[in-house]
């Protein structure tokens, strides 16, 4: 049962980080993150109560991968030498926390 629970979070955390990515966090419903999981939105709000709480749940997930990264990988050598964009998922975020009630409290 644990793990079916799991695999319905982690279902509901990748498709929302893609439609955050596609259509942009304040175009993003709930309905369609749920749709997009294969569950209805009581499960959704279930798990997560918000679009907010997920959108947080992303971020803090993608800050506990960069924190986890070696400082001294060689992709990370190579972002700076390159200077290439900063990950969609960045520029995501970026635009989107003064939307959250959340964040511009904390602001």
């Amino acid at each position: 049962m644990k793990n079916e629970e799991t695999n319905t979070e982690q279902a509901i955390l990748k498709a929302a980080e893609e439609l955050f990515l596609e259509r942009g966090f304040e175009q993003t419903t709930t309905k369609q993150i749920a749709q997009r999981a294969g569950c209805n939105q009581a499960l959704l709000h279930y798990y997560y109560r918000t679009k907010d709480n997920l959108f947080v749940q992303i971020f803090e997930e993608k800050r506990r991968q960069s924190l986890l990264r070696p400082i001294f990988s060689s992709s990370i050598r190579r972002h700076k030498r390159s200077k290439r964009e900063s990950p969609r998922w960045l520029s995501c975020i970026s635009s989107s926390f003064a939307k959250i009630p959340v964040w511009s409290r904390s602001c």
